[in-house]
């Protein structure tokens, strides 16, 4: 062996080492799912945490987004792409700040800001979709993308844009995206036929992506598309559109033109770019919302309501704005709520009547088996009745910590519950031989 051979095995021993040393200062919080940077790339292998570094004495700072990437899988370059810009001085306003990005002998680490926001999916989910928040968030998307492509020259294509992969943020200058998770990004090669590696989310990854040519940034467009399909529905997109399905679904067609553009099977015959999608966009949405105006009443005004939501342990806000669509107006959201919250407590009073005068096969029971009955089994099935009768805009003011959650998710946690209550009751009531 060589001085030069030898040299660089110590240079590597010592990046190795180096790497662990960092890697050891991070502390896990948690583990990130789908909705976070690094989430579900469609890669299956990368792992994406919730981290704080704790220094030698004992501070701790963060949190910040950690995703280790197997190395050899070709996942991550565009971390490293991105990490050496900002090294160099170029700061970003729709791309995460890449804080460290290292090599051990296996993985590729990343460590990048936590985006405090609401993803996209959940923002939709919440709302329901439509022309309204689409044409709030949307532009915002768009306006990330573009800054993604225009960051380095050939452009880096994110192949992986989906509502999921979208923070959406209140700031002092209004409504701002974040792209994130740039696990399977990659730049253009001039002259290549196709992808050597094959990723994507399939509800909103472009033919291409799979087998029928290079991804460009025509490919992000096609995902961008998906996701204003998305954004209009409240639904993920199920096939490419036709004129067809987008007429069915009650879409304008300025509107649904628009769609069908960024959609088109040839790459050739979409939008060139996210910021040519975003001004067709804006300008078809400022004259659907003009021709509204014209054949609505001069004497009703649609309210948009831009509530604060918090969607994270962060504690960020932001803002939706929400159409008249078909709801009641706020005031009258308040006054059901509120008589919903009267039901809630004469169910109380019905718990406290119940335990203290049983009545029917409840005469002669033990009384830990009346209260356990009436305030751990009937009345939690009630209140949830009237939890999931409730308008959520006033309940988005005064809990947030609800506001993004869906009602799906409030099921499955009631029922999560009673099977465990029954489930110990029963126990108890056959332990107890009656």
């Amino acid at each position: 062996m060589n001085a030069a051979d030898g040299f660089q095995k110590d240079d590597e021993l010592g990046r190795y080492l180096a790497a662990l040393e960092r890697d050891a200062c991070y502390r896990v919080v948690r583990p990130l799912g789908s909705t976070s940077d690094g989430g579900s790339a469609g890669d299956g292998t990368a792992r994406t945490e919730l981290v704080v570094f704790e220094g030698a004495n004992g501070a701790a700072l963060g949190p910040f987004v950690r995703k280790r990437m197997p190395r050899g899988e070709g996942l991550g370059s565009a971390y490293e792409a991105l990490f050496e810009l900002q090294q160099a001085g170029r700061r970003f306003r729709h791309l995460p700040r890449i804080l460290d990005c290292y090599r051990t002998s296996d993985e590729l680490i990343v460590v990048s800001e936590y985006i405090e926001g609401a993803t996209l999916e959940e923002l939709v989910r919440h709302d329901g979709g439509g022309l309204a928040s689409a044409g709030v968030t949307f532009p915002a998307v768009c306006d990330a993308v573009a800054e993604l492509h225009g960051v380095a020259t050939p452009p880096i294509i994110h192949r992986d844009v989906k509502p999921a992969n979208i923070i959406v943020s209140n700031t002092p200058d209004g409504i701002t995206a974040t792209l994130i998770d740039f696990g399977i990004a990659r730049r253009y090669r001039e002259g290549t036929g196709a992808d050597t590696v094959r990723f994507g989310t399939r509800a909103y990854a472009p033919p291409e992506q799979f087998g029928f040519g290079q991804t460009d940034v025509r490919s992000d467009v096609y995902a961008l598309g998906m996701v204003l399909l998305f954004c209009l529905t409240g639904k993920e997109p199920a096939g490419q559109p036709t004129a067809e399905t987008l007429a069915a679904q009650a879409i304008a067609s300025d509107i649904a033109a628009i769609v069908l553009k960024a959609t088109a099977f040839d790459p050739a015959a979409r939008y060139a770019g996210a910021r040519e999608l975003k001004e067709a966009f804006c300008a078809a949405a400022s004259a659907e919302e003009r021709d509204r105006s014209h054949t609505a009443s001069r004497n009703v005004q649609e309210e948009v309501v831009l509530p604060p939501v918090n969607v994270d342990e962060g504690g960020i806000e932001r803002r939706a704005a929400k159409g008249h669509s078909g709801r009641i107006p706020l005031w009258a959201a308040w006054c059901w709520d509120a008589l919903l919250v009267l039901c809630a407590v004469l169910f109380v009073g019905q718990a406290v009547e119940g335990t203290i005068s049983p009545e029917g096969n409840l005469i002669g029971k033990p009384q830990w088996y009346n209260v356990a009955l009436n305030w751990f089994i009937v009345l939690p099935i009630a209140w949830a009745a009237l939890f999931f009768l409730l308008d959520r805009r006033p309940l988005a003011r005064l809990l947030p910590m609800f506001a993004h959650r869906t009602r799906l998710q409030d099921a499955k946690v009631l029922g999560i519950y009673l099977v465990v209550v029954v489930a110990v009751v029963l126990f108890a009531r056959i332990v107890a031989g009656f």
